[in-house]
Protein backbone atom coordinates (compact mmCIF):
# COMPACT_ATOMS: atom_id res chain seq x y z
CA UNK A 1 0.00 0.00 0.00
CA UNK A 2 2.61 2.23 1.08
CA UNK A 3 4.30 1.74 -2.24
CA UNK A 4 1.65 1.99 -4.38
CA UNK A 5 1.41 5.74 -2.30
CA UNK A 6 4.37 7.00 -3.54
CA UNK A 7 4.56 5.57 -7.05
CA UNK A 8 1.06 7.68 -7.05
CA UNK A 9 3.01 10.72 -6.07
CA UNK A 10 5.27 10.45 -8.07
CA UNK A 11 2.95 9.97 -11.14
CA UNK A 12 1.21 13.21 -9.79
CA UNK A 13 4.17 14.93 -9.66
CA UNK A 14 5.62 13.99 -13.34
CA UNK A 15 2.46 15.07 -14.51
CA UNK A 16 2.73 18.64 -12.53
CA UNK A 17 5.92 19.02 -14.39
CA UNK A 18 4.92 18.16 -17.48
CA UNK A 19 1.63 20.64 -17.35
CA UNK A 20 4.13 23.53 -15.87
CA UNK A 21 6.30 22.75 -19.25
CA UNK A 22 3.48 23.15 -21.89
CA UNK A 23 1.96 26.55 -20.08
CA UNK A 24 5.85 27.69 -20.51
CA UNK A 25 6.08 26.71 -23.55
CA UNK A 26 2.74 28.51 -24.44
CA UNK A 27 3.44 31.68 -23.10
CA UNK A 28 7.06 31.55 -25.41
CA UNK A 29 5.02 31.03 -28.17
CA UNK A 30 2.53 33.48 -27.24
CA UNK A 31 5.27 36.03 -26.75
CA UNK A 32 6.73 35.18 -29.88
CA UNK A 33 3.79 36.00 -31.91
CA UNK A 34 3.31 39.47 -30.20
CA UNK A 35 6.69 40.20 -31.37
CA UNK A 36 5.84 39.55 -34.41
CA UNK A 37 2.66 41.20 -34.71
CA UNK A 38 4.81 44.76 -33.72
CA UNK A 39 7.48 43.77 -36.03
CA UNK A 40 4.77 43.41 -38.76
CA UNK A 41 3.57 47.12 -38.14
CA UNK A 42 7.22 48.49 -37.33
CA UNK A 43 8.24 47.17 -40.88
CA UNK A 44 5.01 48.73 -42.43
CA UNK A 45 5.79 52.33 -41.61
CA UNK A 46 9.51 52.23 -41.76
CA UNK A 47 10.59 54.79 -43.61
CA UNK A 48 14.49 54.00 -44.16
CA UNK A 49 13.17 52.14 -47.28
CA UNK A 50 12.24 55.44 -49.03
CA UNK A 51 15.72 57.52 -48.87
CA UNK A 52 17.62 58.17 -51.69
CA UNK A 53 20.14 56.20 -51.70
CA UNK A 54 18.23 52.98 -50.31
CA UNK A 55 15.96 53.84 -53.69
CA UNK A 56 19.50 53.51 -55.86
CA UNK A 57 20.36 50.58 -54.32
CA UNK A 58 17.25 48.60 -54.92
CA UNK A 59 17.49 50.02 -58.37
CA UNK A 60 20.82 48.76 -58.64
CA UNK A 61 20.56 45.67 -57.38
CA UNK A 62 18.61 44.87 -60.14
CA UNK A 63 20.51 46.41 -63.00
CA UNK A 64 24.06 46.19 -64.27
CA UNK A 65 26.83 47.39 -62.29
CA UNK A 66 27.05 50.86 -62.15
CA UNK A 67 30.70 52.83 -62.21
CA UNK A 68 32.11 53.44 -58.55
CA UNK A 69 31.37 57.11 -57.86
CA UNK A 70 34.08 59.50 -57.12
CA UNK A 71 32.59 60.90 -54.40
CA UNK A 72 33.78 59.30 -51.07
CA UNK A 73 30.04 60.55 -49.18
CA UNK A 74 28.26 59.16 -51.97
CA UNK A 75 30.44 56.14 -51.59
CA UNK A 76 28.85 55.82 -47.91
CA UNK A 77 25.49 56.25 -48.20
CA UNK A 78 25.56 53.31 -50.71
CA UNK A 79 26.61 51.41 -48.42
CA UNK A 80 24.73 52.40 -45.98
CA UNK A 81 21.80 51.33 -48.43
CA UNK A 82 22.71 48.44 -49.20
CA UNK A 83 23.09 47.70 -45.48
CA UNK A 84 19.84 48.81 -44.75
CA UNK A 85 18.23 46.57 -47.85
CA UNK A 86 20.13 43.28 -45.98
CA UNK A 87 18.42 44.29 -42.91
CA UNK A 88 15.40 44.54 -43.95
CA UNK A 89 15.60 41.34 -46.07
CA UNK A 90 17.19 39.73 -43.18
CA UNK A 91 14.38 40.91 -41.04
CA UNK A 92 11.49 39.56 -43.61
CA UNK A 93 13.07 36.10 -43.81
CA UNK A 94 12.51 36.16 -40.03
CA UNK A 95 8.98 37.22 -39.91
CA UNK A 96 8.08 34.93 -42.70
CA UNK A 97 9.42 31.93 -40.51
CA UNK A 98 7.70 32.78 -37.07
CA UNK A 99 4.53 33.37 -39.25
CA UNK A 100 5.16 30.04 -40.61
CA UNK A 101 5.62 28.83 -37.38
CA UNK A 102 2.73 30.23 -35.97
CA UNK A 103 0.72 28.58 -38.04
CA UNK A 104 1.81 25.13 -37.44
CA UNK A 105 1.40 26.22 -33.83
CA UNK A 106 -2.49 27.42 -34.47
CA UNK A 107 -2.92 22.90 -35.58
CA UNK A 108 -2.66 22.31 -31.94
CA UNK A 109 -5.86 22.69 -30.20
CA UNK A 110 -4.52 24.01 -26.95
CA UNK A 111 -2.39 27.15 -28.43
CA UNK A 112 -5.03 27.59 -31.02
CA UNK A 113 -8.11 28.35 -27.61
CA UNK A 114 -5.30 30.36 -26.41
CA UNK A 115 -5.25 32.30 -29.21
CA UNK A 116 -9.26 32.69 -29.26
CA UNK A 117 -9.35 33.67 -25.42
CA UNK A 118 -7.18 36.01 -25.95
CA UNK A 119 -8.88 37.85 -29.06
CA UNK A 120 -12.25 37.23 -26.86
CA UNK A 121 -10.87 39.87 -24.58
CA UNK A 122 -9.96 42.18 -27.72
CA UNK A 123 -13.19 41.76 -28.98
CA UNK A 124 -14.94 42.62 -25.62
CA UNK A 125 -16.37 45.77 -26.71
CA UNK A 126 -17.86 44.51 -29.69
CA UNK A 127 -19.42 41.63 -27.73
CA UNK A 128 -21.00 44.22 -25.20
CA UNK A 129 -22.52 46.19 -28.26
CA UNK A 130 -23.83 43.51 -30.02
CA UNK A 131 -25.82 42.99 -26.76
CA UNK A 132 -26.67 46.40 -25.85
CA UNK A 133 -27.30 47.95 -29.25
CA UNK A 134 -28.27 45.10 -31.68
CA UNK A 135 -30.46 42.78 -29.07
CA UNK A 136 -28.51 40.04 -29.51
CA UNK A 137 -28.42 37.33 -26.37
CA UNK A 138 -25.07 37.08 -25.10
CA UNK A 139 -25.11 33.55 -26.80
CA UNK A 140 -25.52 35.05 -29.81
CA UNK A 141 -22.64 37.56 -29.33
CA UNK A 142 -20.62 35.11 -27.87
CA UNK A 143 -21.03 33.04 -31.33
CA UNK A 144 -20.72 36.43 -33.55
CA UNK A 145 -17.35 37.09 -31.84
CA UNK A 146 -15.95 33.48 -32.64
CA UNK A 147 -17.53 33.81 -36.21
CA UNK A 148 -15.31 37.11 -36.38
CA UNK A 149 -12.01 35.41 -35.03
CA UNK A 150 -12.26 32.07 -37.02
CA UNK A 151 -12.63 34.77 -40.08
CA UNK A 152 -9.03 36.65 -39.03
CA UNK A 153 -7.70 33.47 -38.47
CA UNK A 154 -8.60 31.95 -41.63
CA UNK A 155 -7.32 34.97 -43.20
CA UNK A 156 -3.89 35.18 -41.31
CA UNK A 157 -3.20 32.26 -43.32
CA UNK A 158 -3.30 34.20 -46.67
CA UNK A 159 -1.57 37.27 -45.77
CA UNK A 160 2.02 37.76 -46.98
CA UNK A 161 4.21 40.37 -45.50
CA UNK A 162 3.86 43.79 -45.40
CA UNK A 163 4.51 44.90 -49.35
CA UNK A 164 3.95 41.43 -50.47
CA UNK A 165 0.70 41.32 -52.31
CA UNK A 166 -1.76 38.40 -52.28
CA UNK A 167 -1.45 36.30 -55.68
CA UNK A 168 -4.38 35.09 -57.65
CA UNK A 169 -5.04 31.91 -55.58
CA UNK A 170 -5.01 33.86 -52.05
CA UNK A 171 -7.66 36.59 -53.77
CA UNK A 172 -9.91 33.92 -54.46
CA UNK A 173 -9.40 32.05 -51.39
CA UNK A 174 -9.81 35.45 -49.28
CA UNK A 175 -13.08 35.89 -51.37
CA UNK A 176 -14.44 32.25 -50.63
CA UNK A 177 -13.54 32.85 -46.42
CA UNK A 178 -15.61 36.47 -46.63
CA UNK A 179 -18.38 34.89 -48.38
CA UNK A 180 -18.85 31.99 -46.13
CA UNK A 181 -18.32 33.83 -43.27
CA UNK A 182 -21.26 36.46 -44.32
CA UNK A 183 -23.57 33.35 -44.78
CA UNK A 184 -22.66 31.91 -41.39
CA UNK A 185 -23.55 35.78 -39.91
CA UNK A 186 -26.86 36.25 -41.15
CA UNK A 187 -27.83 32.41 -40.39
CA UNK A 188 -26.87 33.02 -36.60
CA UNK A 189 -28.10 36.42 -36.78
CA UNK A 190 -31.23 36.55 -39.05
CA UNK A 191 -32.14 39.22 -41.27
CA UNK A 192 -33.13 42.23 -38.69
CA UNK A 193 -30.59 41.20 -36.49
CA UNK A 194 -27.99 40.84 -39.60
CA UNK A 195 -29.07 44.28 -41.14
CA UNK A 196 -28.48 46.01 -37.46
CA UNK A 197 -25.02 44.01 -38.24
CA UNK A 198 -24.27 45.89 -40.76
CA UNK A 199 -25.61 48.99 -39.99
CA UNK A 200 -23.13 48.72 -36.49
CA UNK A 201 -19.61 47.76 -38.76
CA UNK A 202 -21.02 51.09 -41.04
CA UNK A 203 -20.64 53.13 -38.06
CA UNK A 204 -17.34 52.07 -37.14
CA UNK A 205 -15.72 55.20 -37.62
CA UNK A 206 -18.07 57.57 -35.82
CA UNK A 207 -18.45 54.95 -32.57
CA UNK A 208 -14.76 55.54 -32.33
CA UNK A 209 -14.97 59.40 -32.26
CA UNK A 210 -17.95 59.16 -30.44
CA UNK A 211 -15.84 56.61 -28.20
CA UNK A 212 -13.21 59.40 -27.41
CA UNK A 213 -15.22 61.90 -27.12
CA UNK A 214 -17.31 60.27 -24.13
CA UNK A 215 -13.41 59.78 -22.58
CA UNK A 216 -13.25 63.86 -22.56
CA UNK A 217 -16.53 64.16 -21.00
CA UNK A 218 -15.94 61.71 -18.65
CA UNK A 219 -13.89 63.76 -16.09
CA UNK A 220 -16.67 66.20 -16.11
CA UNK A 221 -19.53 66.96 -14.25
CA UNK A 222 -21.87 65.77 -17.34
CA UNK A 223 -20.33 62.63 -18.75
CA UNK A 224 -22.20 61.18 -22.11
CA UNK A 225 -24.62 58.23 -21.21
CA UNK A 226 -25.04 55.43 -23.01
CA UNK A 227 -28.40 56.39 -24.62
CA UNK A 228 -26.86 59.96 -25.69
CA UNK A 229 -23.25 58.11 -27.13
CA UNK A 230 -25.82 55.72 -29.37
CA UNK A 231 -27.96 59.29 -30.69
CA UNK A 232 -24.82 60.59 -31.24
CA UNK A 233 -23.15 57.99 -33.50
CA UNK A 234 -26.65 57.71 -35.56
CA UNK A 235 -26.55 61.34 -36.56
CA UNK A 236 -23.05 61.70 -36.94
CA UNK A 237 -23.41 58.96 -39.23
CA UNK A 238 -26.65 59.72 -41.32
CA UNK A 239 -25.63 63.72 -41.32
CA UNK A 240 -22.20 62.78 -42.99
CA UNK A 241 -23.53 60.41 -45.14
CA UNK A 242 -25.92 63.06 -46.66
CA UNK A 243 -22.33 65.72 -46.84
CA UNK A 244 -20.99 63.51 -49.14
CA UNK A 245 -24.07 62.99 -51.11
CA UNK A 246 -24.31 66.59 -51.59
CA UNK A 247 -20.52 66.95 -52.29
CA UNK A 248 -20.69 64.51 -55.49
CA UNK A 249 -23.91 66.05 -56.35
CA UNK A 250 -21.59 69.38 -56.34
CA UNK A 251 -18.70 67.86 -57.95
CA UNK A 252 -20.76 65.74 -61.03
CA UNK A 253 -22.44 69.41 -62.06
CA UNK A 254 -18.95 71.14 -61.38
CA UNK A 255 -17.54 68.71 -64.07
CA UNK A 256 -14.87 67.29 -61.63
CA UNK A 257 -13.41 64.32 -62.68
CA UNK A 258 -10.02 64.18 -60.73
CA UNK A 259 -11.21 64.34 -56.99
CA UNK A 260 -7.67 64.30 -55.86
CA UNK A 261 -6.98 68.05 -57.51
CA UNK A 262 -9.10 70.44 -55.22
CA UNK A 263 -9.12 73.74 -56.54
CA UNK A 264 -9.86 76.67 -53.73
CA UNK A 265 -13.93 76.79 -54.87
CA UNK A 266 -14.36 73.48 -54.48
CA UNK A 267 -12.42 73.17 -50.96
CA UNK A 268 -14.64 76.36 -49.74
CA UNK A 269 -17.58 74.30 -50.98
CA UNK A 270 -16.65 71.29 -48.74
CA UNK A 271 -16.22 73.41 -46.19
CA UNK A 272 -19.71 74.75 -46.45
CA UNK A 273 -21.68 71.63 -46.37
CA UNK A 274 -19.28 69.98 -43.57
CA UNK A 275 -20.84 73.96 -41.69
CA UNK A 276 -24.38 72.73 -42.62
CA UNK A 277 -24.06 68.87 -41.75
CA UNK A 278 -22.31 70.18 -38.21
CA UNK A 279 -25.20 72.55 -37.56
CA UNK A 280 -27.69 70.01 -38.16
CA UNK A 281 -26.16 67.53 -35.96
CA UNK A 282 -26.05 70.17 -33.08
CA UNK A 283 -29.89 70.54 -34.07
CA UNK A 284 -30.86 66.66 -33.12
CA UNK A 285 -28.77 66.42 -30.57
CA UNK A 286 -29.81 69.69 -28.61
CA UNK A 287 -32.88 68.22 -27.28
CA UNK A 288 -30.83 64.73 -25.79
CA UNK A 289 -27.13 66.59 -23.96
CA UNK A 290 -27.42 69.19 -21.87
CA UNK A 291 -26.49 72.65 -22.76
CA UNK A 292 -22.88 71.99 -20.82
CA UNK A 293 -22.50 68.66 -23.49
CA UNK A 294 -24.33 70.93 -26.16
CA UNK A 295 -21.28 72.76 -25.87
CA UNK A 296 -18.23 70.44 -26.36
CA UNK A 297 -20.19 68.78 -29.27
CA UNK A 298 -20.00 72.09 -30.81
CA UNK A 299 -16.53 72.75 -30.01
CA UNK A 300 -15.09 69.28 -30.98
CA UNK A 301 -18.02 69.78 -34.56
CA UNK A 302 -14.98 73.05 -34.83
CA UNK A 303 -12.38 71.57 -34.47
CA UNK A 304 -13.18 69.17 -37.12
CA UNK A 305 -13.64 71.56 -40.20
CA UNK A 306 -10.28 73.78 -38.62
CA UNK A 307 -7.67 71.64 -40.82
CA UNK A 308 -9.82 72.36 -44.10
CA UNK A 309 -10.17 75.98 -43.10
CA UNK A 310 -6.62 76.59 -43.03
CA UNK A 311 -5.53 74.74 -45.60
CA UNK A 312 -8.01 76.76 -47.79
CA UNK A 313 -6.44 80.44 -46.42
CA UNK A 314 -2.46 78.58 -47.07
CA UNK A 315 -4.12 77.92 -50.83
CA UNK A 316 -5.54 81.03 -51.33
CA UNK A 317 -2.28 82.41 -50.41
CA UNK A 318 -0.19 80.63 -53.29
CA UNK A 319 1.17 78.55 -50.34
CA UNK A 320 -0.43 75.37 -51.10
CA UNK A 321 -1.16 73.46 -54.45
CA UNK A 322 -4.54 72.25 -55.69
CA UNK A 323 -3.81 69.20 -53.07
CA UNK A 324 -6.67 66.61 -51.28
Amino acid sequence: MRKSTVLLGFIALACALSAGWSAWQLRAERERVVLLERQLVASRVSPRMSTPATLRAVTQSSAMPAPAPSDSTASADDASAQAEIAKQRELRDHLRAVQQHESELMRDPAYRKSRMDDWRRRYAQTRADAIRVMGLTPEEADRLIDLLIERNFSGVQLTGLPGEPLNEQAHVEMKRINEQHEVRMRELLGDEKYQRWQWYQKTAGERNEVSLFRAQLSTTSTPLQEHQADALVDALYVERRRRDREYDEYATAAGITNRYVVAPQDRQRWIELEKDSNQRIHDQMSGSLTRDQLESLDAMLTANVAPAEAALRLQLQGQLAKTP
